[in-house]
């Protein structure tokens, strides 16, 4: 019987911590925005009204434009819809901001926003096919420096 008691005890106390946030895995987990291989996130940002900031690079061996960035909990469709705030041409080798808080991402709410980044583009050489990459978006809700 002494037993029973200590262990529910230790439920209670883990419990009373879950719920002041405490041992919330959310609060600790760090800010990340990961690509396929040959594109990069130089940087990002995620406000506290879930604006996007992205600053996008690549290495794909020749200039690609970028055509649409979508933000959602889910990766976007198989053609591009969604609004990029301008067209960016991306050398290869260097990168360029592609979303300037012009971007939502959508199914944001609380203070932490997991999602994809789906971004459509073409290569200079072959405008006429759209490729599409997918990214995976972990940030949390911040205040913009301004």
């Amino acid at each position: 019987m002494t037993y029973g008691w200590a262990i529910l005890i230790m439920l209670v106390v883990i419990a009373v911590l879950f719920y002041l946030g405490v041992l919330n895995p959310r609060g600790v987990a760090p800010n990340s925005l990961t690509f396929p291989p040959g594109f990069s996130a130089y940087d990002y940002h995620l406000d506290e009204n879930a604006h996007l900031f992205l600053d996008l690079g690549h290495t794909q061996g020749e200039t690609i434009t970028i055509l649409s960035v979508l933000c959602a909990p889910q990766a976007g469709g198989d053609t591009p819809t969604g609004s990029a705030p301008y067209t960016a041409e991306i050398p290869n080798g260097e990168h360029r901001v592609v979303s300037n808080g012009g971007i939502t991402c959508s199914g944001a709410s609380g203070t932490f926003y997991k999602g994809k980044i789906t971004i459509y583009y073409t290569k200079k050489d072959a405008p006429t096919f759209t490729h599409k990459i997918v990214g995976d978006l972990s940030h949390r809700l911040e205040p913009d420096s301004g």
